[in-house]
């Protein structure tokens, strides 16, 4: 499993962005998008060389305590913004490089033409998400407070059963690993006996990539690597009554009932992540694992792995990577579908980015879960 940040790194940075951002609500038509000037490089003035930087998002309604204010915007709100205003991606992104004022001039033109309330997530000075105005705020801060101290209690034998295994926070996500001292053994045809534990993946987005999950993990002790059963994810999609009252623009803060509602919920998450780490849970997910371990692949290695690789969305390099996983493992695991389960799950610790990896997890569950037409298409190839 791909490693990410110390738990005292993570929190720090989750402490200082709570503190450092902000939030508002606004009419589109109280808002614009201006690029900024780069002066004429040989002389510093404004002229013919001059060009245009990075977009701004400006706000400019009279009435407002943020009038004039301007933040730069980054990728995932120029995606927000281009897929509200309806502008197809690859001309929106073509714009943002080549023509920015251009860009511009056709945002203004549908943010005024064809008003709207949005929220506005703002932090260290940039818009970072663009939403809609009945998106629920169910912030990383809250999570992490409600949770930790659950999941750093001990239990009846006075031991603290969770471990922090991994645990990032990218630009999109927040992701806790936690391993738990449940274990159980999954026997191969080769007589390997991979000793597996219950773990539980909690993720979280604060600018409307991903709901709230909570999934259970199985982690090989023997190779560190693991795969997030994503068929017993449990969701909390950040949607909720309309915010921000009729201003104009209204600065958006924490309040007592916010309070109640993430309390309400965090408690709840915390008797799902109890119920994945019960024995009865993890052995039933255990034994559909080792059901795996009985199907070999009959056709093409190569061919069969391309195929798997379509079925996951792997880029071609990934599926690579696979490949190599696979036939190194083989003396282990042989030529079978639970080989193929340990050559993605390996995959994902030497993918640089750490969402990619958590997302290479994931898919390890569809295979898991093949249905035995799609099986057949990759065990058969030819």
């Amino acid at each position: 499993m791909k490693q990410g940040m110390t738990l005292t790194q993570l929190a720090a940075e989750v402490e200082r962005q709570a503190s450092a951002k902000m939030d508002f609500i606004a009419s589109t038509d109280e808002l614009e998008v201006r690029p900024t000037v780069v002066p004429d490089p040989s002389t510093g003035e404004i002229g013919k060389a001059t060009r245009f930087g990075p977009l701004q998002l400006r706000v400019t309604s009279d009435s407002s305590a943020l009038r004039d204010a301007a933040f730069g915007i980054s990728q995932t709100a120029h995606e927000q913004i281009g897929a509200k205003l309806g502008i197809p991606k690859k001309y929106y992104d073509r714009m943002l490089v080549d023509a920015p004022d251009l860009l511009a001039e056709n945002v203004n033109r549908w943010l005024h033409q064809e008003p709207s309330r949005r929220m506005v997530r703002t932090l260290d000075g940039n818009a970072r998400a663009f939403l809609s105005d009945h998106y629920q705020r169910r912030d990383n801060f809250e999570l992490m407070r409600f949770l930790l101290p659950v999941l750093m209690q001990t239990d009846s034998t006075g031991i603290v059963p969770w471990t922090f295994h991994s645990q990032a926070l990218t630009e999109d996500n927040l992701y806790l690993k936690l391993i738990h001292t449940n274990a159980a053994s999954i026997t191969t045809q080769r007589g390997v006996d991979d000793k597996v534990h219950a773990g539980v993946v909690i993720s979280n987005s604060e600018i409307g990539k991903r709901a709230l999950r909570i999934e259970p993990l199985i982690w090989w002790e023997w190779c560190l690597n693991g795969a997030i059963a994503t068929r017993y994810s449990q969701r909390k999609v950040h949607l909720g009554a309309k915010q921000g009252g009729e201003d104009p623009v209204a600065i958006m803060l924490s309040d007592e009932t916010k309070e109640l509602e993430d309390a309400a919920f965090f408690a709840k998450a915390r008797d799902v992540v109890a119920y994945f780490a019960n024995p009865d849970t993890f052995v039933k997910i255990v034994r559909e694992i080792e059901i795996t371990t009985t199907r070999e692949i009959t056709g093409k290695v190569e061919k069969g792995v391309e195929v798997l690789g379509n079925i996951l969305g792997l880029q071609s390099g990934e599926t690579e990577g696979v490949l190599r996983n696979l036939i190194g493992q083989a003396p282990r695991y042989g030529l079978t579908q639970y080989g193929l389960l340990n050559a993605v799950t390996a995959l994902a610790k030497d993918v640089e980015n750490y969402d990619r990896a958590t997302q290479i997890e994931e898919a390890a569950d569809l295979i898991i879960d093949l249905p035995q037409s799609s099986w057949r298409q990759i065990a058969e190839a030819a």
